[in-house]
């Protein structure tokens, strides 16, 4: 766990002192530690409605300038979560009313994706 703790990113660095350390001994160095520059581009491309891209499950583009800009909201979310972010926190919050409402399969036209 010291390698890990020493070479990894900061992602892999709090998965890894979460999963080894009891959950009331977390050191303070974790503040802000899942507050990447990948996570800040993946928490300002969602929408308002907590969605992000026109799809569910698209996957980011390789090699283009931007590749967070065409990514699905199932993608994003997953991303959120392997890098560390709570499943309370806003970002994540705000995208399980659509997810939900898929997951539902509800037919009306209002909440259709």
């Amino acid at each position: 766990m010291l390698w890990l703790l020493a070479n990894a990113t900061a992602p892999i660095q709090y998965r890894a002192i979460k999963a080894f350390l009891p959950a009331g001994r977390m050191p303070s160095r974790l503040d802000g530690l899942t507050l990447t520059k990948e996570a800040a581009k993946l928490i300002v491309n969602q929408t308002a409605e907590g969605v992000w891209g026109s799809a569910i499950i698209n996957a980011p583009i390789p090699g283009a300038k931007n590749p967070d800009a065409g990514i699905g909201t199932a993608t994003a979310v997953h991303r959120l979560l392997e890098l560390g972010w709570d499943r309370d926190s806003p970002p994540i919050h705000n995208a399980r009313r659509p997810l939900f409402r898929l997951l539902a399969e509800d037919t009306d036209p209002n909440f259709l994706y």
